[in-house]
């Protein structure tokens, strides 16, 4: 196991790559990545994220907003219209890095709801 079988199992296509697609796909793929970015998740292929003025996996800086399918589509115009900005209590996001990554789950948890949501809307 390696970061190349993390890739592919949770990371299979770049951000970039997928920025046009609907927030369904946007938002599965986030998904996607913050449940592999998991400590059990990262082990099962013998990685270990760190914090260093961000969430690192080898060389990859994982909160970057290239590296988020979400943000490619939203970021460069303040967030506005992204799923998981105006959440109550703020971005989830925000929670997480103050956190500096030690509990994914409010991400994760946002991201599930926001996709019930976008599914309920389509």
């Amino acid at each position: 196991m390696s970061l190349e079988t993390w890739r592919k199992e949770y990371y299979p296509i770049d951000a970039d790559k997928i920025k046009s697609r609907d927030d369904v796909v946007l938002i599965e793929a986030s998904l996607l990545k913050w449940i592999g970015l998991q400590k059990g998740n990262l082990a099962e292929h013998g990685l270990e994220a760190w914090y260093d003025y961000g969430l690192k996996l080898n060389e990859m800086k994982m909160d970057c907003p290239l590296q988020c399918a979400l943000c490619t589509k939203y970021w460069d115009n303040g967030c506005h219209g992204c799923p998981l900005w105006g959440c109550e209590g703020g971005s989830p996001y925000d929670e997480v890095s103050n956190n500096k990554y030690t509990d994914l789950t409010p991400l994760i948890e946002a991201l599930a709801k926001a996709l019930d949501k976008e599914l309920d809307n389509d």
